[in-house]
């Protein structure tokens, strides 16, 4: 771990220890995470993982496209941007023309 990602992480848990201070924000965080166990989100959320990890982790090692170096790039872009566009995903099909457009609005 380099010296940004040790700052990142002691401000994440500044960030934590202030929310978990406040007695809403406590309360709060057991709807989250009774959400998040739902299995209509768990499920598919459990299915990216997979894809993560066997397309990416097992498929691109052996052609050389990835090593155990870029563990915790993929782990930030799963966090991140993959759970953005996962969410982006339930509103795909509301759209005329269903993918137009979503990666590019996506990664701007």
């Amino acid at each position: 771990m380099n010296s940004r990602e040790l700052a990142a992480v002691i401000w994440f848990g500044v960030l934590v220890a202030w929310a978990l201070s406040r007695r809403d924000t406590r309360e709060a965080i057991g709807g989250v995470v009774a959400a998040a166990l739902n299995l209509r989100l768990l499920l598919p959320m459990l299915a990216m993982a997979a894809y993560v990890c066997a397309l990416i982790a097992y498929a691109g090692s052996p052609l050389g496209l990835w090593d155990a170096t870029l563990v915790a790039d993929v782990v930030a872009w799963a966090i991140a941007t993959g759970l953005l566009l996962f969410g982006s995903a339930t509103t795909l099909f509301n759209r005329p023309v269903p993918f137009a457009g979503s990666c590019s609005r996506r990664s701007a």
